[in-house]
């Protein structure tokens, strides 16, 4: 499967990679931090956001917004473009149409009441890789 899938998770555990991936998630980002930033790296992907206000950490300046979707991804040209932040599945089509190649979620699934049911649904629009 072409990397990255055009829907994949943001978690910060192992167990939650584990219940992903038993639900058929392709793409999972495991976000480590405090890792040491000080290696030359080349991106897979650029991520770009939060594209809409996000409620899990205060950010230090405003949503980017779709349109900043679209510059970043003429800027960018073949890197796949992620866009990031308070997105949810109804607002996909919108992001997709402006140019991201995947979405990455995090509150969506994991403040959500039924968290399987939501993954399902992502994966059943949006599985195919970008």
């Amino acid at each position: 499967m072409p990397y990255p899938d055009r829907f994949y998770p943001v978690v910060d555990s192992v167990a939650w990679v584990e219940r992903l991936t038993k639900l058929g998630v392709g793409t999972i980002q495991l976000r480590a931090k405090n890792l040491d930033d000080t290696a030359a790296y080349k991106p897979d992907y650029i991520a770009l956001g939060p594209i809409y206000e996000t409620t899990l950490k205060k950010m230090r300046f405003a949503p980017q917004g779709i349109e900043r979707i679209t510059a970043w991804k003429l800027l960018i040209g073949d890197i796949p473009l992620v866009a990031i932040g308070g997105i949810k599945l109804e607002q996909a089509e919108l992001i997709f149409a402006a140019g991201a190649n995947s979405i990455a979620v995090v509150s969506d699934i994991t403040q959500n009441a039924d968290p399987d049911a939501r993954v399902r649904a992502w994966l059943t629009d949006y599985s195919e890789a970008a």
